[in-house]
């Protein structure tokens, strides 16, 4: 499970959730290392944040919406929880893959940030003009004279990109 300690209501379902899981499918083992599954509850926000946070063990994600739009919930009304994981530990789902990013920036050929990200990367300067080099895999891709540069994923257009007026682009769609 995922989700934020402050979530009270996340909390309770958890607790609910594993003792539904431990009766009807006990088959099922609960585990807090490389799990095969993860159940996200919340919102969008803690959906990103458990794709950060288990990229490289790379679960698959069922996101119980507890959030206000739940975007990328797998289920988003809590009425449907247990239906829908009684559904999908019966194997009736879809996988729907996603990519992510791993943005770095470098100064002076070090690397100061580095982080994964499955919706978008942001690189602003506050105080002014910036020379940015947008790269994938050490290929210069572009040079931009500016602020700041935003790079997102198919999963991420509907979001900070979609705002800045940049294309929605359909999640199975691997582009950046």
């Amino acid at each position: 499970f995922f989700y934020r300690s402050e979530n009270r209501e996340a909390a309770m379902w958890v607790r609910k959730i594993s003792h539904w899981v431990s009766k009807h499918h006990p088959e099922v083992k609960f585990t807090e290392k490389k799990p095969d599954c993860l159940v996200v509850l919340g919102g969008d926000g803690s959906f990103l944040a458990a794709a950060r946070k288990h990229q490289k063990q790379n679960p698959i994600i069922l996101g119980l919406n507890l959030g206000r739009v739940g975007f990328l919930a797998s289920v988003r009304e809590s009425k449907k929880f247990l239906k829908g994981l009684n559904r999908f530990l019966g194997g009736n789902f879809n996988v729907s893959g996603r990519i992510m990013l791993e943005a770095a920036v470098l100064r002076k050929r070090k690397i100061v940030w580095r982080a994964y990200s499955l919706n978008d990367v942001v690189a602003h300067n506050l105080l002014g003009v910036s020379e940015i080099e947008v790269s994938i895999e050490n290929h210069p891709i572009q040079y931009i004279r500016g602020t700041g540069v935003m790079v997102a994923t198919a999963t991420g257009s509907t979001a900070y990109n979609l705002s800045a007026h940049g294309p929605i682009v359909m999640p199975s769609i691997k582009c950046l």
